[in-house]
Parts: structure tokens; sequence; C-alpha cells
């Protein structure tokens, strides 16, 4: 029978802790714990056993893998549980906290003043690869303020975990400095394509960091 660390993530298509712990915190921050068990109430009998609603992030560690049906059910959970007037921003919102979370000010700041989109771009395939097991992403041909990216070879797709991709991803540029005008799915596979395509557009680059 396999272990419970070996049930938490499946053989392909899953994110390491450390790309949504900070997220997690966010959430019991802002809602407390009395929704935290609701989310973990809201997820199925199979999926509550994965986690430890007593402990923080919801027993969730940095270093372990933990399937992308896992995270995007606690999402969802998250939204039947708190009822955000708009989705699309609590997703935002968590994905950014998150990542606000995670990196340090001094890292945020290295971002602002040393990295551009264009060397973000080289190495996007580097940075997606610290927090998922899976996934090639290739940078696609666009304007000088635009950033195109394509998602293949991703296994156990959740459209939850690409829409939280897709803001991590806003929130990695706007630490560059860049003001997003746009961002969002051009293709996802939950739509039927065999890729997802995720695109960027600013205004100008030397926003604030926030």
């Amino acid at each position: 029978m396999p272990t419970k660390d070996e049930q938490l993530a499946s053989s392909r298509g899953n994110f390491r802790g450390s790309g949504v712990v900070g997220a997690w915190a966010y959430f019991e921050e802002r809602y407390g714990r009395a929704a935290v068990h609701g989310v973990v109430t809201a997820i199925t009998p199979e999926l509550r056993a994965l986690v430890a609603p007593n402990s923080a992030n919801l027993g969730f560690l940095p270093t372990k893998l933990y399937s992308y049906p896992l995270v995007g059910a606690i999402v969802r959970a998250m939204i039947n549980v708190v009822r955000p007037a708009d989705e699309d921003t609590f997703i935002r919102e968590l994905a950014q906290a998150g990542m606000d979370r995670t990196l340090t000010t001094v890292n945020r700041l290295m971002l602002h003043y040393m990295v551009t989109p264009e060397r973000y771009a080289a190495r996007a395939q580097q940075i997606w690869s610290l927090y998922h097991d899976s996934g090639v992403v290739t940078v696609l041909p666009s304007k000088s303020n635009e950033y195109r990216v394509q998602l293949s070879d991703w296994p156990s797709h959740d459209a939850v975990v690409c829409r939280l991709c897709l803001e991590a991803r806003r929130r990695s540029l706007e630490y560059m400095g860049a003001v997003i005008t746009e961002a969002r799915r051009e293709k996802c596979q939950s739509w039927g394509h065999d890729v997802c395509t995720h695109l960027f557009s600013w205004s100008s680059l030397g926003g604030k960091v926030r």
C-alpha cells in the first residue's frame, strides 16, 4: 500500500509545495481557521486524507510534490467557502499573495532592478521547473511589449492551476516593473486545446514594486 507521501504526488503533473504554501498562509490569515476547516470539509474524502487541517498550510511542505487535482480542488473549495464577488480577482490575489510570501523583499527588489522580461523569457523553462515536475515551456514570438508563452506536455492538467500559473507570471512581470494591461489565456487544455497559451501585455516598464 502506498505511503501518504507517495499518494500526494501522481506520476507526473505535480506542483512543488513551495509554489503554494504562501497562498495557503495568505488564505488563513485573511479568512481565518474556520474557513480553512470549511475548505477541508468541502473537498472529497479521498483528497481530505492527503491534507492536515490542524497544521499550518494544510500540512503542505515546500519540498514535497502535490498533484494538480489536489491543488485545484483546494482552490475551488476556497472559492465555495468564501464566495468572492469576483472569482478571477480572488485567484489573482491568492497567487500574488502567495508569491509575495515566498519571495523576500530583497528577492523582489533584485527582480525589479536586475531582471527584464527578456531575461525572464530566456530562463522560462528553468524557472518553471523549480515549481513543477512536468510541462514544456515555449516562449512564442510576440511584440516588444508582450510576453506569450506556451505550455505543452503538461499532464494532469487542472484549469484552476492554469489560472494560478497565469497570475503568478503576471506577478513576476510586475516585479520587473511591467505595468500590465492584459493577462489572459489564449488556449487551455480545459477548453479542448492540446496546449495552454498565456499572453501578457504591458504599457510600460518601470512600475514600482508593490
